[in-house]
Order: structure tokens, then sequence, then C-alpha cells
């Protein structure tokens, strides 16, 4: 049994900076990205993490879509946004 294994949705959830900043925009006013790599030097523009490992040897699956893990992480900053 591996120790360490990633843990995603996989494609089927995969979002782009760029989509998560429409996503974003939909629903609060939108906010321009900055098109300077120095000013964002730790973004990964496109990240897909594949949890075969974790789902062939631990039977793990995710439960949540990317947009349910969305909304709770708004939740969660509506309510600690002091």
């Amino acid at each position: 049994m591996p120790r360490l294994a990633n843990v995603s949705g996989g494609s089927i959830s995969a979002y782009s900076l760029q989509q998560l900043s429409h996503w974003r925009a939909e629903r609060w006013r939108p906010s321009p990205l900055s098109q300077k790599p120095a000013s964002r030097p730790c973004v990964l523009p496109w990240v897909v993490l594949d949890s075969q490992l974790a789902c062939s040897s631990w039977g793990w699956t995710p439960l949540l879509s990317i947009i349910n893990n969305l909304i709770e992480i708004v939740l969660f900053a509506n309510i600690n946004s002091q």
C-alpha cells in the first residue's frame, strides 16, 4: 500500500485559472488577472492531479464536485471575512 498519493477530482473536475476567474466574475464583480508573470510567480495556470493510485489502492473517490468545493470556499470566506 502506498503511503502517499494525489487525491483530486482528476480531469473531470479540472479548472484553469481562467475558468475559475470566469466562475468568480459571474457571481461577483469581475477582477482582472495580472498578465505579468513577475507579479504572479507561483501561479500554475493548469494543474490536474491523477488520483488513480488513491482510487486503486484505497478505494478513494471524490464525493464533491469542483463547484461544491468552490461554494464551500465562498461560504467560509463570507463567514470569516473579518
